[in-house]
């Protein structure tokens, strides 16, 4: 019989999602396929392992033959992890792709009408836009390259076709079934005729510095950027230049440069460049995934994929080269 270990390096706050004890309860739900325990080292008896970095000796489980790891993307150490062992399969969850889209669509409305620092002036009694000549800009009837035509991305897609854009999705390959996305070697084609760029993009190798000053460049006045895929799939330098010169008129931005280690509560700035001190720029902690029912989503998406493993049905797996 399969065994399933969640290791201790997954430990979501399952309470809110399942009505008894989350383990038991897991238990429950796939015992006719398999055992399940959680925390401290996982047994020789490991078939598939819930965890986001292997802990010590994870990597040489004899029986191990599937990692799920319990959020999108896979972590660099983790494939570096399992190169030593190509036989294992890695799946990935999308619980969160929901509120990862809404974040993005939040951020792109916040850049584009000056949301954050309209609130903040009047907050001072500042009427901005009313005692000055500041604008917003009108997303109906302009472009949206959506760099990522994922999970993510078709969200962002059908909310931005809401709002009245038009949408481009940028994607790793072309599909001829799908002749609105193209295949990444056309992203300059898509930014050339786009006004606002929300990538969505996992961070990769292929990915890192994807987006520099000449894509930046690229996309129609006034510009604008989210991000809420990988910090490093947009060029640190070249992104702060660009909103610091004006060049962009606004951004929104979830993922980062640098994040805080440890148990160090701050002051811990997001980049080496002030992008804090910028006005255009609307400033999120790495949060777009979470939400009230990011949990019970979790469980269920958790849930679903072990069942399709233990059941033999389809699984979508991660190509551990392109790390996605």
């Amino acid at each position: 019989m399969a065994h399933i270990h969640l290791s201790d390096g997954f430990n979501p706050e399952f309470q809110g999602a399942l009505p008894t004890d989350p383990f038991v309860q897991m238990a429950v739900e796939l015992c006719s396929y398999a055992t399940v325990s959680h925390g401290g080292e996982a047994p020789d008896e490991t078939t598939i392992l819930v965890a986001g970095r292997l802990q010590e000796g994870e990597k040489s489980l004899p029986n191990l033959h599937t990692v799920v790891v319990p959020f999108a993307g896979i972590p660099a150490a983790l494939a570096t992890a399992l190169s030593e062992r190509p036989e294992i399969k890695v799946v990935n969850l999308h619980f969160n792709a929901s509120a990862t889209a809404e974040m993005a669509m939040a951020l792109l409305l916040g850049a584009a009408r000056g949301v954050p620092q309209a609130d903040a002036a009047l907050r001072k009694g500042y009427w901005r836009g009313r005692q000055d000549s500041v604008t917003g800009v009108l997303l109906a009837g302009k472009t949206a390259t959506v760099l990522g035509y994922g999970e993510v991305g078709r969200r962002v897609g059908v909310a931005c076709k809401a709002l009245g854009m038009d949408v481009i999705g940028v994607r790793r390959t072309f599909d001829a079934a799908e002749p609105e996305v193209l295949g990444v070697d056309r992203l300059h084609d898509a930014l050339s005729q786009s006004h606002a760029l929300i990538v969505t993009a996992p961070g990769t190798p292929e990915t890192e510095g994807l987006i520099g000053t000449r894509e930046i460049g690229l996309l129609k006045k006034p510009r604008l950027i989210v991000n809420v895929g990988r910090g490093a799939v947009i060029h640190e330098e070249a992104l702060y230049d660009a909103c610091r010169d004006g060049e962009v008129a606004g951004a929104g931005l979830d993922v980062w440069y640098q994040y805080p280690k440890g148990d160090n509560d701050g002051p811990n700035f997001p980049s080496m460049y002030p992008f804090h001190e910028l006005d255009n720029v609307t400033m999120s902690p790495h949060r777009a995934g979470t939400g009230d029912d990011t949990e019970r989503l979790r469980t269920a998406d958790l849930l679903r994929v072990l069942r399709q493993i233990l059941s033999g049905e389809p699984v979508r797996y991660v190509d551990l080269g392109n790390r996605y």
